[in-house]
């Protein structure tokens, strides 16, 4: 498999986005905290979701070759 670069940025953007709606600046932007079940719910499903497409992509490229 092909190995990514994922930049740090594009890390802590991700963590900020999922931890504002925890902290009290989520009362001053209007923005209301998920049930966490929800989260990690959401999260298993990307997962998943991820996992499915490398491995149907590594399926069809080891059958095309280009």
């Amino acid at each position: 498999m092909t190995d990514y670069y994922f930049p740090p940025g594009r890390s802590a953007i991700a963590i900020i986005t999922l931890i504002i709606p925890y902290t009290p600046l989520a009362s001053v932007l209007g923005f209301q905290a998920l049930p966490l079940s929800f989260v990690l719910i959401l999260m298993a499903i990307v997962a998943l979701y991820v996992t499915a497409a490398e491995i149907v992509k590594g399926i069809f490229y080891s059958r095309i070759k280009f």
